[in-house]
């Protein structure tokens, strides 16, 4: 695979690293590649496997097919769950993808302009599991592409041959330049030996956990080259090359969400244990506490914090931040790549994939969904244990509004599987109720000093903590719904099943009449009373 993507990219490395845009022609011919099965059918076969129980679950149209929503939503969870890739262009279903040029596409509408070209392929008839495959494999695809163009500059830069062996000491520097390029929080230019100095002096100062990530990083490396050992010749030496590098470089991006969601792990266990009465969320007033008592995370304003969907302030009195939404928004991602940016894993998607996988439907009764949820349990809920009567008809309410069913993709749901898992499942917004920017983004927007909060506001809610702590807080409750789609597969047949049955009573009826009315005619043309009474018996 690693020999494929280096004669993709070829001569113009560049055209990946630390470029916007990319090359339409390339785009279309990994699409076609993987449609036409000329590439890795096993990982296809494999991609297909991880996707088929959200695949039987999803909404589908009246073909059975995924329509373009539904597409976008499948993928970008399969994304952030596989790899904690937030993958840009899938989480939008507003956006088109950039036609001003003829020949390239932005980096941001890449998933978009797949699903163009797909619905040119399939005449718009949406797709099936295999083609949700070959859509993920092709983003896949052009990931690589993108860390096998960033490797060869970084090997130009260094004046090392990408062909034959290369010198261990040096293959070293260039994957650890690679590395800190992928934690860098900017873009970083690798054109020349003084850039990279400075970027890596620069990645020492603004990243708080880099002697962690280094001690994981070894550790990974070393469980991946003992992996590798059985399947080489022990009797041959194996020399350093530019694709083995290369190979290491991608396991290494595929490999960083399993660190970075132990630091996930740990931010929401400091959440946890600040929480307010069991309800997944932290008062604004022991957020900022924490923070002036020491703790380096938890300094985010308020303004930050409700563009990112983390506050909650249904009591305007007492605000507070969600768990949940604090932890898997953007603030806590690390963009690596053009195409995405690095997530806390969603707890939450795990748990709809395990309901998903048991219901393998849409939609389902509220009895059924009881009966999955609660043997269901999470990092902080126990199972088996028993749902609640306020959950229980609030997801009956959902059930009556959708005809005796509830569609598990929805807001309605999202919504009800927030208050069944308060730490693991975030509150559900309406759609552009926020807009979510990663905090360079925010920065750029409104300002340095609108991303941290100052000592003093945060001294001002702190001491509100006390009259804050005595208060009961209720778990907001919105009745809009919101479908990722509505299922129509099955549906035409329905409504000509709806319409027979009253053509087929009525046949019934008179199949039944005319016999009757025979029988009828024939008693009352008889002269014996006696028999017309035995037949009327």
């Amino acid at each position: 695979m690693i020999s494929m993507m280096t004669m993709a990219v070829g001569a113009s490395a560049t055209a990946f690293l630390g470029k916007a845009q990319l090359s339409q022609a390339e785009v279309k011919d990994i699409l076609l590649s993987e449609m036409a099965g000329r590439t890795d059918v096993a990982r296809l076969t494999q991609i297909e496997d991880e996707l088929r129980p959200m695949f039987s679950a999803l909404p589908k149209g009246e073909n059975g097919r995924l329509e373009q929503s539904t597409v976008r939503y499948a993928l970008h969870r399969y994304f952030l769950q596989k790899y904690g890739w937030y993958v840009q262009g899938l989480d939008n279903a507003g956006e088109v993808w950039n036609a001003s040029s003829a020949s390239t596409v932005l980096k941001a509408f890449a998933p978009v302009y797949i699903q163009s070209l797909f619905e040119e392929q399939l005449n718009g008839n949406g797709m099936g599991l295999h083609e949700l495959a070959v859509f993920a494999a092709t983003m896949a695809d052009l990931v690589h592409m993108e860390a096998v163009g960033d490797m060869q500059q970084i090997f130009a830069t260094l004046q090392l041959p990408t062909l034959g062996p290369v010198v261990e000491s040096s293959a070293e520097e260039a994957l650890d330049t690679f590395v800190t390029a992928f934690l860098s929080m900017v873009p970083m230019l690798l054109d020349n030996l003084t850039d990279i100095e400075v970027s890596k002096e620069l990645l020492e100062e603004a990243y708080p956990n880099l002697e962690e990530t280094k001690t994981w990083w070894q550790d990974f490396r070393l469980t991946y080259e003992l992996s590798q050992s059985s399947r080489r010749n022990p009797f041959v030496q194996q020399a350093t090359t530019f694709d083995k590098m290369t190979e290491l470089a991608l396991e290494f991006s595929h490999g960083f969400s399993s660190f970075q969601n132990l630091e996930c792990h740990t931010l929401k266990r400091k959440l946890v244990d600040m929480e307010h009465l069991g309800t997944g969320r932290v008062l604004l007033s022991q957020f900022y506490r924490s923070a002036l008592d020491g703790a380096w995370e938890f300094k985010e304003s308020v303004e930050y914090l409700r563009n990112q969907g983390s506050l909650d302030e249904s009591n305007p009195d007492s605000p507070s931040v969600v768990i949940p939404n604090y932890v898997n928004s953007r603030m806590n991602c690390l963009t690596a790549s053009d195409f995405y940016a690095v997530c806390c894993l969603s707890e939450c998607d795990g748990l709809m994939g395990k309901v998903e996988a048991n219901i393998m439907a849409p939609s389902e009764t509220p009895a059924r969904i009881i009966e999955v949820i609660s043997k269901l349990q999470s990092d902080t809920v126990d199972a088996p244990r028993n749902i609640s009567t306020v959950l229980t008809a609030r997801l009956e309410g959902i059930a009556h509004n959708h005809g005796g069913q509830v569609p598990l993709h929805g807001r309605l749901f999202s919504q009800w599987m927030h208050h069944v898992y308060p730490r693991e499942c975030p509150f559900p917004h309406v759609s552009g109720a926020v807009t979510p920017m990663y905090p360079e983004e925010w920065a750029e927007l409104m300002g340095e000093d609108m991303v941290e909060v100052t000592e003093e506001v945060m001294e001002a809610h702190a001491k509100r903590l006390a009259h804050a702590q005595e208060k009961i807080m209720d778990l907001p409750w919105t009745r809009h719904e919101e479908l990722v789609a509505v299922h129509r597969q099955g549906a035409s047949k329905s409504r000509i099943s709806s319409m027979l049955k009253p053509a087929m009573a009525m046949l019934g009826l008179v199949s039944f009449a005319v016999p009757l009315a025979r029988a009828l005619n024939t008693a009352i043309s008889t002269p014996t009373e006696g028999k017309f009474e035995q037949q009327l018996v």
